[in-house]
């Protein structure tokens, strides 16, 4: 056995033994062999390939370790008892055997800390009597009550006196101080840390087993294995396939591909991991930049921080999960915390005991809260699947989204694309629902801005349109109303809807008492063609709707006046804005449909918009430059008018 405490290098498969601390200066061959018992382990140099190290501590050496200074375990004293009794640390008669040094008979022995312990009387302790009375077995405790004396044998010695306190090699009877001759344990102070230090690189297919700290200020090669069994591990990068297996804390830089990574009762710490990385750990993991392509992480305990997540990974923390962007198909599971991240890519799934909170969604993504809300900042494209417990709070949806919430409301600030389903508890207020989407609120209130066709919106409680809506999007409220704004009717107007029903707040009614009043303010001035009655204003009509009231009397057109045995006017000639007969039809490029000049001037003059689809006008564009003359329709309207005579057309600039 090598005795030296300093070496300048190790040779090629050179074996070493050696007891205590050990300094190598320089470096270590090739598929060299170091074994070190019950010291430090400091080396200057580089570990060459192949080689093998091997620190261990003996359990005595364990036990004068101070467990806060190097995060090693304490060594877990073995006790034997037969018969007896414990209670709170404290063990009461029978045989007691402690680490095949300590043993006394019908005594009590109370455990006073790691490796201590106080032996006393049983005859001190109430519970002796009662021993007594229930085992003759104990019939010694009445001598020991005569003499009220403890005995205890340590490490070969024979100990009497009132009060016998053991703590490691030192005995102390009645507060006299002992020394164990033959002690197993030495009576000295912690030495402090014990550790394995490399200053310099760890080379390829480097094994290093120690049950102290490994600290590697260099980097580790390709396919090494590196085991504290009772501590930690630091280094900086690892090569491809090394596998590090700490008790403590591991902390490294760069990981490279195919490593693995596990902490039995810590957590793991790294700069970034490559691809196909596995992390096992008790604690946290935190990687301060990437995860690759197909890595897998696990947290036991903990949580999980990274800033970028690659392809194809799998993560699952028991507390929060806090990342940025997350690439396509790559799953995130936080067991009993909340999920933070940033933009996600496609097919990813993302659960969370609560909330989750992001800033985009891209397409065919799956995302649950169990317990709380689900919170998108910006978007959320196509083909996902959306569950929360509470509320649901998006800034815009795509296409074909399934959005559920089963106990709270959700809210989609801007637009939302077609086929989509949302299904809330609660209220849903949206801002444009596309086509062919389905809105339901099982006991709320569903609010509206623009709603797209064939669109179906059911709620418990009222249901509110602020803009459009064409005819054919259905709403059912079971115990609320449903209240659509005088907006929406011209939508409704342009698609040749129906006229509403009472109990839908019959806007389209007013929109025609207003033409009929403007009608008979014509008649009045004119008198040459008998009109029907008036209906009488309704209070809170849309008779004084700004977009009327600029419209001069002498250009507005009637409704046809028909006879008993007159077909209806074909609804290619009636304006979808004024429901009248047009006189001079023009095309409006923006979607494509005629209108009556003077109407659709007034509507984009006000709303700069399309009537039908909301296409916008450019800015600084003139109301003339997206309007064309329609004169096939207005002659095949003047023909009709001709062989229809009770048809009555009226226009100021034709007296």
């Amino acid at each position: 056995m090598d005795t030296r405490n300093t070496i300048d290098y190790v040779e090629n498969n050179k074996k070493i033994n050696h007891t205590g601390d050990l300094t190598i200066k320089g470096d270590i061959g090739e598929y060299a062999e170091i074994h070190i018992q019950d010291g430090s382990l400091n080396i200057a140099g580089n570990i060459k390939q192949g080689t093998k190290i091997t620190l261990s501590l003996s359990k005595e050496l364990l036990l004068e370790i101070n467990p806060t200074a190097t995060g090693t375990t304490p060594y877990v004293h073995s006790m034997v008892m037969r018969g007896g009794m414990c209670s709170n640390n404290v063990y009461i008669g029978g045989d007691i055997t402690i680490d095949n040094r300590i043993f006394i008979h019908d005594q009590q022995l109370e455990k006073l800390g790691d490796g201590k312990y106080k032996i006393t009387p049983i005859s001190n302790h109430p519970f002796a009597n009662f021993l007594t009375k229930i085992n003759p077995a104990f019939s010694r405790i009445k001598q020991a009550e005569q003499t009220s004396l403890a005995t205890a044998t340590i490490d070969g010695k024979s100990y009497v006196g009132k009060e016998i306190i053991v703590d490691g090699a030192e005995v102390v009877v009645d507060g006299n101080k002992n020394i164990a001759a033959n002690s197993t344990v030495e009576n000295k102070k912690s030495r402090g840390p014990i550790a394995l230090t490399i200053y310099n690189n760890v080379e390829d297919d480097v094994t290093i087993t120690s049950d102290a700290q490994i600290h590697i200020d260099g980097n580790i090669g390709k396919s090494c294995s590196i085991t504290s069994l009772r501590d930690g591990v630091q280094a900086k990068n690892l090569g491809k396939g090394t596998k590090i297996n700490a008790y403590n804390k591991i902390s490294v830089a760069r990981v490279d591909d195919d490593c693995e990574l596990k902490s039995q009762y810590a957590g793991i710490y790294a700069t970034n991991l490559q691809n196909n990385v596995t992390v096992d750990a008790n604690k946290d993991i935190v990687v301060y930049e990437n995860i690759g392509h197909a890595c897998t992480l696990d947290s036991e305990y903990g949580g999980l921080v990274a800033t970028h997540v690659g392809k194809q990974s799998t993560i699952r923390a028991n507390k929060n999960i806090r990342v940025k962007n997350v690439d396509t198909d790559t799953s995130l599971t936080s067991t009993y915390g909340e999920l933070n991240g940033n933009n996600i890519g496609n097919n990813v799934t993302i659960k969370a005991n609560k909330d989750v909170t992001l800033n985009k969604v891209a397409c065919k993504c799956f995302l649950d809260s169990e317990y709380k809300d689900i919170t998108i900042q910006q978007e959320v494209l196509d083909n996902n699947r959306l569950s929360a417990n509470k509320s649901i709070s998006i800034g815009s949806i795509g296409n074909d989204n399934h959005i559920t919430s089963e106990y709270g409301k959700i809210m989609i600030a801007n637009t939302s694309g077609t086929h989509n389903i949302v299904n809330a508890n609660k209220d849903i207020n949206a801002k444009n629902i596309g086509e062919r989407s389905i809105f339901t609120s099982t006991y709320g209130a569903v609010t509206a801005d623009h709603v797209g066709s064939k669109v179906t919106i059911n709620a418990n409680k009222n249901i509110t349109i602020q803009g459009t809506y064409p005819s054919n999007a259905k709403f059912h409220s079971t115990y609320g109303k449903i209240f659509k704004s005088p907006q929406a009717t011209l939508l409704q107007a342009v698609n040749n809807n129906p006229i509403l029903s009472h109990q839908e707040e019959n806007y389209e009614n007013d929109l025609q008492r207003a033409l009929e009043l403007s009608k008979a303010e014509y008649n009045k001035n004119h008198q040459t063609v008998p009109q029907q009655p008036i209906i009488q204003e309704k209070p809170g009509s849309i008779v004084n709707s700004s977009i009327f009231q600029s419209a001069p009397t002498n250009n507005i057109r009637f409704m046809p006046q028909k006879s008993d045995d007159d077909t209806p006017t074909p609804q290619e000639f009636t304006c979808p804005i004024t429901h009248e007969i047009m006189t001079d039809p023009v095309l409006c490029l923006l979607d494509e449909q005629t209108y009556e000049k003077n109407a659709i001037e007034q509507w984009l003059n006000k709303e700069r918009t399309a009537p039908f689809n909301r296409a916008p006008m450019q800015a600084n564009q003139a109301v003339s430059n997206v309007l064309i003359k329609n004169r096939a329709l207005q002659e095949a309207i003047e023909n009709y008018c001709k062989v229809n005579p009770q048809t009555i057309v009226i226009n100021s600039s034709k007296p």
